[in-house]
Parts: C-alpha cells; sequence; structure tokens
C-alpha cells in the first residue's frame, strides 16, 4: 500500500497505450484492486478491467453499460480531472 487508498500490484501494461501500470487509487474505498473492477490509465485516461489473473483489459461497451450510471458519472469526472491534469502539469 502507497497510502490509504492507492495500493501497488503486479506490474501490467495497458492495453491500449503499453504503458506500464502498477499501482491503483480506490476512489471509493479502502481497499485493493479486485478481478473486475475499474481503473483509468493515468497515460491515456482509457478505462479499464482487471481480469481474475489482475491483467487489464480494455473496459468493454458491454463492460460500461454493465456499470451503475452513478459510477460512470464518476469515472467520467476523475477521468476529465486527470486529462485536466495531465495537461497542466505533464503526463507522468
Amino acid at each position: 500500500m502507497i497510502d490509504e487508498h492507492t495500493y501497488r500490484h503486479k506490474g501490467n501494461t495497458c492495453p491500449l497505450c503499453f504503458k506500464l501500470i502498477d499501482a491503483a487509487t480506490n476512489i471509493e474505498t479502502k481497499r485493493a484492486p479486485e478481478p473486475g473492477d475499474v481503473t483509468i490509465c493515468v497515460y491515456c485516461s482509457s478505462w479499464l478491467i482487471f481480469n481474475d489473473d489482475m491483467t487489464l483489459r480494455a473496459a468493454s461497451r458491454q463492460d460500461i453499460d454493465d456499470l451503475p450510471k452513478d459510477f460512470v458519472y464518476r469515472l467520467i469526472q476523475a477521468t476529465k480531472a486527470l486529462e485536466e491534469f495531465n495537461r497542466l502539469y505533464g503526463k507522468p
């Protein structure tokens, strides 16, 4: 654990931009990511899903449609905030 919301995990590459992703921050609870959880790539802002083996795959339209609408709204807000941060301060 890096802080109370951010956890290191087995390093994976984003399936869309191929950058290494080795940590995830949970915006709702204080727990490590689990299979089926959604994350946002800090490099390309893609929405990703943790597979059963904790590798990452791009979220499909069906994955997004199956999420609660309020959660999708929070993902959109988080994505916009990440993109604005990257625009102002540069990508990691």
